[in-house]
């Protein structure tokens, strides 16, 4: 009985440990895709600079032009935060993963 409550006491322990390291990883992904957006936020005019159509005032063809733009700004914008935080993020993931199933 001592044993099943010291194995009991020690994976209660190690719950909490991951959960705080969940909570570590979650805080840093937060972090770095928030700083990864406000630099995106500030390169915005690069996106829309690359974005090259046909403009004309008139109501029908400015409606697509204007769901045009917002499609190339949303791919942009998408690919290139995905570009800067998918690796830091993975590493920090699969070290944290490989930290878990060791213990």
């Amino acid at each position: 009985m001592d044993r099943l409550e010291f194995v009991k006491n020690q994976l209660n322990l190690l719950i909490e440990e991951i959960k705080k390291r969940i909570k570590a990883i979650s805080d840093d992904v937060e972090s770095k895709v928030s700083i990864a957006m406000g630099e995106e936020i500030n390169r915005l005019h690069v996106i829309v600079d690359e974005f090259h159509a046909d403009f004309h005032p008139s109501p029908q063809v400015l409606k697509i032009y204007k769901s045009d733009l917002l499609a190339h700004v949303e791919h942009g914008m998408g690919k290139n935060l995905a570009f800067r935080c998918s690796n830091a993020i993975n590493a920090s993931v699969q070290s944290s993963q490989q930290y878990m199933m060791g213990n």
